[in-house]
């Protein structure tokens, strides 16, 4: 049964999980018709001045917004009801991890490659701006048709900074069969490359149905139809010790892309561009294609807000020129103009990239797009629409 509880815009209805740090709801928000999802927090097994943590959790909120990237799950918005903080978020149709193992068993190995990259660009997003998940397990990996988001970043720095969660009575932590060993021993520690085993030891259990825990878990993986020398070579470094693991989640998307091309693990991908460059070229291309000018760095600051900062407008025409993707040219004055500037252009390198990932590019626009529609009450499924039993990418 639906249960109406106004928040203020914001009425609940069916519940759809919860755990340690909250309950979820579907959730309308006036006047809108798409359905929406709430995240009523709850703070109190681990702290006792809940109004001190529910003023952290407001104000952490507002960086946790910044996160925009077409697999992790948007946050629109944050409250407080009655002393309890909220968020209100993207409602995904989709299974989390337990669920869709539970429906489709296990699944084939190379089957589970597309799921783990898009999972790995999520979070290598978030670490860009210096954002740690550090509660990276199957409830807040969810799955759809051939999408992924990662759920809940943040929520665990905000609710738990001195990690009391991982130190209860009797010293066992709960949750430990995701978290990475150096966590476990320093709570308090935020650390990229805790995430990178989080983030493993999912995939791990995903393929054999167990944690990589106790004596000979290595055999589990050895032991799944379809499993490869180089595919347990790169999973098994992701579960390493922190200095021998992947350093950075862009390591493990090189490998992870070398396992679904067919290539060695650890070769070098010099044509790989992360998201940010990526959408800097879309823009410099889009402009030059329809103007045929260079297009100053004013310019794409200007068709990239609300997407990229400056920083990482800037950090992305560094990494296209040093690829030469892109060249800057001096622009001469007209009698409009006093002064030289700068302007960018795509080279035919670059030109070739983009019809070469047409479908990545393309795909990352529309995801893009989608998200920004949402307020606009466009491209989201009511309340009634189910999710099928075959739509799970594995």
């Amino acid at each position: 049964m639906a249960r109406d509880i106004p928040l203020g815009t914001v009425t609940l209805g069916d519940r759809i999980g919860g755990g340690g740090y909250g309950e979820v709801f579907k959730a309308k928000l006036e006047p809108f018709e798409q359905v929406f999802a709430v995240k009523l927090l709850n703070p109190s097994p681990f702290h006792s001045d809940v109004a001190r943590l529910n003023a952290r959790f407001i104000k952490e909120a507002e960086m946790l917004m910044t996160l925009r990237h077409p697999n992790i799950t948007p946050i629109y918005g944050v409250g407080e009801h009655d002393g309890t903080p909220f968020i209100l978020m993207e409602y995904f149709a989709g299974y989390d991890l337990y669920e869709a193992r539970e429906r489709v068993g296990s699944p084939e190995p190379s089957s589970v490659l597309p799921f783990v990259e898009l999972s790995c660009l999520a979070l290598e997003h978030a670490h860009q701006r210096k954002i740690v998940h550090r509660d990276i397990k199957p409830t807040n990996l969810l799955t759809r048709r051939g999408d992924a988001r990662v759920v809940d970043f943040g929520i665990a720095q905000v609710i738990d900074p001195d990690g009391e969660r991982f130190t209860q009575t009797g010293g066992t932590p709960v949750g430990d069969a995701y978290a990475a060993p150096e966590l476990i021993d320093n709570p308090r520690l935020i650390d990229r490359r805790c995430d990178i085993y989080s983030l493993a030891a999912c995939w791990f259990w995903l393929l054999t149905g167990t944690t990589p825990r106790g004596r000979n878990w290595e055999a589990a993986l050895r032991a799944v139809g379809g499993m490869t020398q180089d595919y347990e070579n790169v999973l098994l470094r992701a579960l390493d010790q922190i200095d021998k693991r992947h350093q950075t989640m862009r390591e493990l998307v090189t490998d992870v892309r070398a396992l679904q091309e067919g290539r060695k693990p650890d070769a070098p991908d010099k044509g790989m561009l992360d998201d940010d460059a990526i959408l800097v070229l879309t823009a410099v291309f889009e402009n030059y294609a329809l103007e045929f000018e260079p297009v100053s760095a004013y310019s794409l600051e200007r068709h990239l807000a609300g997407v990229l900062s400056r920083f990482a407008l800037v950090l992305g025409l560094r990494s296209l020129r040093s690829r030469e993707l892109v060249k800057g040219v001096t622009v001469e004055p007209d009698f409009n103009n006093n002064e030289p500037w700068l302007g960018y252009k795509v080279t035919e390198q670059g030109e070739a990239w983009i019809e070469k990932n047409r479908d990545h590019v393309e795909s990352l626009l529309s995801a893009l797009s989608s998200q920004s529609d949402v307020l606009e009450g466009q491209g989201h499924e009511s309340v009634s629409q189910s999710v099928e039993d075959d739509d799970i990418p594995f």
